[in-house]
């Protein structure tokens, strides 16, 4: 485990095994100051005022989160460095808390009218109690929370992937598309067996990416709702490709009709295409070529 000296700020790695559980004070080999080294839960996140912690899963800095911002490790324990031992709750000497039944009477005379009365017991037990109450809902409040969070966090970026993924298949098969249409233009007749093998791979592809995407977040619906109409102009092109016949004079015309569709689809895409979607697309551009036209002008002219 990598942690940073509290003194110096050099990097120093720690053998976790070596740690004991109640913790220990460990040597900087740099400045050879000494720090507190201990693992503790990740309940005690919240009461933290001082020290750096960093995470027993990865050994990076958890953040606030009841999971890690670099390695989403849910509720994991972490590593508290700093420069003292964390100071222990004061107990109280053995006989120095007052009795309950030192003020009591020895002897409870009998009623017949009624029973002795019994004092409430309140004080500090009381105050302690209503304090780890209240500190374990902030806990389990935070915790609930921080849930909602992760699970939301990966909902879009899973929806992300995918959707990333889903474009790339679409593009590939109006691509794959237009070049067996030129192919059967050229040849005069009807798609050959190679062509009719790739359009239907990259179609089953395209179908499955496309069920994943049925219930986006909601911050993704109109960018959901351009993929479907990107889909809508790709199955045009794949079913002219699989119906119709080279030697069809009025091929070419449709294939203009759906060049221009295409352009209007692909400008609308990218104009309402929200910044998270399109930064990732950015990343991706290098490996995914054919969605370039998002980075740069939508190409209008027909191919």
């Amino acid at each position: 485990m990598n942690c940073e000296c509290p003194k110096c700020s050099s990097n120093i790695e720690v053998a976790e095994p070596a740690v004991p559980e109640k913790g220990e004070f460990v040597r900087c080999p740099d400045c050879s100051s000494r720090f507190w080294l201990q693992r503790e839960t990740s309940f005690l996140k919240s009461l933290k005022k001082e020290g750096k912690i960093y995470c027993s899963q990865c050994g990076n800095e958890p953040g606030s989160d009841t999971y890690c911002k670099s390695c989403f490790a849910q509720f994991a324990d972490y590593w508290l460095v700093q420069t003292a031992k964390p100071s222990r709750k004061q107990v109280h000497p053995k006989g120095s808390r007052p009795s309950v039944l030192a003020n009591s009477p020895r002897i409870f005379k009998k009623s017949a009218t009624a029973p002795p009365k019994i004092r409430k017991r309140s004080g500090p037990i009381s105050q302690k109690l209503a304090i780890s109450l209240a500190v374990a809902m902030v806990l389990l409040a935070g915790a609930l929370l921080g849930g909602f969070k992760y699970l939301a966090y990966k909902e879009r970026m899973e929806f992300t992937n995918n959707y990333i993924k889903g474009l790339y298949a679409i593009q590939s098969g109006i691509d794959h598309s237009q070049q067996s249409l030129e192919r059967m233009l050229k040849a005069n007749g009807l798609l050959n067996d190679k062509d009719a093998t790739r359009l239907k791979r990259v179609d089953s592809q395209i179908k499955e990416f496309m069920a994943k995407l049925g219930h986006p977040p909601q911050e993704f619906l109109q960018a959901a709702a351009d993929l479907n109409a990107l889909f809508m102009v790709y199955s045009e092109y794949y079913g002219l490709a699989a119906t119709e016949s080279g030697a069809s004079q009025k091929l070419p015309d449709k294939m203009r009709q759906l060049d221009v569709n295409l352009a209007k689809v692909q400008t609308q895409l990218k104009k309402e295409l929200p910044e998270d979607l399109s930064q990732n697309i950015q990343l991706v551009s290098n490996r995914y070529k054919n969605l370039a036209y998002l980075n740069s002008g939508v190409n209008t002219q027909p191919n």
